[in-house]
């Protein structure tokens, strides 16, 4: 039994273990068409004659670009289509359940802007710019003066009164409803939103009066 071992180990090629492979949402083929056109001119600088190798770089460097928008327009018209597609479940599910499918976790990179490399603390300054601008004024339009406008009047009046004696709305409570998941129920009482606001509108399955 043990020549036979032996013998089997020698002899028979042993499987190799395939690496799990994970294509992100947004891939496609013909981003896959664009890698390996890329790949392929990348491959030919190493072998170009001299007087060539400036025009194979430059193809190289203009398939790399092209490449790199094209995932760039990929990744956000995926993300568009994961904020927009719900189905029964809220936007955070879907990204904890992408992230359990992907395979290790990345590390920060910093940012770059015009070019140059920011270091950390320049990429949160960066981010913190995009996200969250001045507040000036001067660069409101129509919608957002009237906005600022209520907004001022509303803290004028609640001014001298702690946040416990402002007033809950009805308003508020179904919107904050409605930021649930309809089929998950928070709470001591185990019901869940979607049948506090069917008993809200009288629909049926559901009883009046939970909400008032």
């Amino acid at each position: 039994m043990k020549s036979i071992t032996n013998a089997a180990e020698k002899n028979i090629p042993k499987l190799k273990q395939r690496k799990k492979s994970f294509d992100p949402p947004w891939w496609n083929k013909e981003i896959e068409a664009l890698k390996k056109d890329m790949v392929r001119k990348k491959k030919r600088i190493s072998y170009a004659a001299p007087r060539r190798r400036e025009c194979v770089i430059t193809a190289y460097l203009e398939a790399k670009k092209i490449y790199e928008e094209e995932i760039e327009r990929a990744q956000k018209e995926g993300w568009k289509k994961l904020c927009t597609k719900q189905e029964g479940e809220s936007l955070w599910d879907r990204i904890y359940k992408i992230i359990r499918k992907a395979e290790g976790i990345r590390e920060d990179t910093t940012l770059i802007e015009k070019g140059i490399s920011l270091n950390s603390e320049e990429s949160v300054q960066l981010l913190a710019q995009k996200f969250f601008p001045p507040d000036n004024c001067e660069m409101d339009d129509d919608i957002h003066q009237k906005m600022r406008k209520t907004v001022e009047e509303m803290t004028s009046s609640l001014q001298g009164s702690s946040a416990d004696e402002v007033p809950i709305t009805m308003a508020e409570l179904i919107s904050t409803a409605r930021s649930f998941n309809p089929r998950k129920a928070p709470g001591g009482r185990w019901t869940h939103c979607g049948y506090l606001l069917r008993s809200y509108h009288g629909e049926p399955g559901g009883s009046p009066g939970h909400l008032q």
